[in-house]
């Protein structure tokens, strides 16, 4: 039996354009299922699964560790992306 939610996530990979759209979108799944892999949080931020993975590593990027496998919380990954919105520059003369 598959998890209808989780198929929903999968099929996501619009290009990096628009993470913060997705991941609001994926809101919805957050409740029912809080965690997800690599794969489906990289697809929902537009970025390859390793890059997410090496950030994890770093201690860049929200995550939790059980055992030897990583997994993302879409609310914390979300939090993260405005924390870490860069602003345009206004020039001043």
């Amino acid at each position: 039996m598959t998890n209808p939610a989780r198929s929903t996530i999968r099929t996501r990979t619009a290009p990096t354009s628009g993470a913060r759209e997705r991941l609001q979108r994926a809101r919805a799944v957050s409740a029912g299922s809080p965690l997800v892999d690599a794969q489906d949080a990289a697809k929902l931020l537009g970025v390859p699964s390793t890059w997410l993975l090496a950030q994890a590593r770093a201690q860049r990027i929200p995550h939790q560790k059980l055992g030897h496998y990583v997994r993302f919380d879409i609310e914390r990954l979300i939090a993260w992306l405005d924390e870490n919105e860069t602003q345009p520059r206004t020039r001043t003369r």
